[in-house]
């Protein structure tokens, strides 16, 4: 899939929220978020032939969860 929409050294930039299972926000929104993990993200990152440069879970200010931070490259 990723070849449908990135060249050969295409940049590739994801953010994530880090964890497992949807987001509940409450009557706040009816936007349903989900939480994956750093190994998911990476693994499918490569699977679909981007190669890694970066990628950090880092917390996020103000909010009681961290993030994923991904950077890559097509193969």
């Amino acid at each position: 899939m990723a070849s449908r929409f990135a060249r050969s050294g295409g940049q590739l930039v994801i953010a994530a929220w880090e964890g497992k299972g949807a987001i509940d926000y409450g009557e706040v929104s009816d936007v349903v978020a989900l939480r994956y993990t750093q190994d998911e993200i990476v693994a499918w990152t490569q699977k679909a032939g981007f190669i890694v440069d970066r990628c950090v879970v880092e917390a996020v200010e103000e909010i009681p969860m961290e993030a994923i931070y991904l950077e890559g490259a097509k193969r």
